[in-house]
Formats: structure tokens, sequence, C-alpha cells
């Protein structure tokens, strides 16, 4: 299911909060320097990921905390700043998102039974992708998922 929100993604119930990211270990801007404030183990783990050379457009990364909640699902929708986010990345970054909930829902530990997701209007703004074409993207890959999806619009 998808619901669309308007207001502070930072007020939200959901479980977990996906936002898009680049793979230079940068997160100055935006959602992700909101996060990056918040977050400050995650940000290193984050900087770690993208040093290591082993993280890809598509790909995404899980942070779970058990003192800061909700936990942080990194979605990495573009390679650089500069190149912006791309269709293709968010796809993957999807696909991959629901593979992983698959898994999760399987598990006995109760930090990964992840089933509500918060995300902005992910890769249309620094990103610079149009809505229109993103919010299909989503509908099409998400909304027969049990996922629950709150997708924040400020």
């Amino acid at each position: 299911m998808i619901t669309y929100i308007k207001g502070d993604i930072f007020t939200t119930n959901a479980q977990a909060i996906a936002h898009g990211a680049n793979c230079e270990g940068i997160m100055n801007a935006g959602l992700a320097k909101k996060i990056k404030e918040l977050y400050p183990p995650m940000y290193r783990e984050y900087v770690s990921i993208c040093n290591s050379g082993l993280i890809n457009p598509g790909n995404i990364h899980f942070y779970y905390s058990n003192s800061i909640q909700p936990s942080i699902v990194n979605m990495f929708t573009q390679k650089t700043i500069i190149e912006g986010a791309k269709l293709e990345y968010i796809g993957q970054c999807l696909d991959e998102l629901l593979e992983n909930y698959s898994k999760w829902k399987l598990r006995k530990d109760s930090k990964w039974k992840v089933k509500t997701i918060a995300m902005p209007r992910i890769g249309t703004g620094l990103g610079k992708l149009k809505w229109n074409e993103v919010k299909l993207l989503i509908e099409k890959k998400l909304s027969q998922s049990e996922l629950e999806i709150k997708i924040y619009n400020l």
C-alpha cells in the first residue's frame, strides 16, 4: 500500500526512512544532511561503505540502531552528486528493497521486521528527476507489495 502524506518525514511512525544517496560518501544537502546530523553512526558506516568501493548505484544500505528510530535505508540513486539520480537506479533500489523485505519478514529478530517505510519524493530534489516519472515507477514496483510505503512531500 502506498500513501501520500504532506508533512515532515521526521514525524513519521514508519519503522524506516528510505532516502536517495550518492556513492561518494557525501551527505551535505537536503534530507541526507538532516539524516547525517541525526544519525552520526549511520553516516560513518555509510562513508565506510562508499570508500570500500563495494557499493554501486542501485544498491541499498540498511542501518538499524537500538537507540535511534526509525531505521535508515540509504538508496544509492546516484553515483555522484553532479551526475544526479537515474530512474534506472531507483528501480534497482526498489527491487533490492523488495528482495530484502522478503528476507526480513522471515527473520526471527524483530529489528529486521520492517513493514513500513517512509520516503520523500526520491530522486526529484537534488537528484533532478521528474516526480511523475518516479511516482509511476514506485507505484509499478511497490503497489502490490506487503510493505506499507509512506511518501512524504513538504
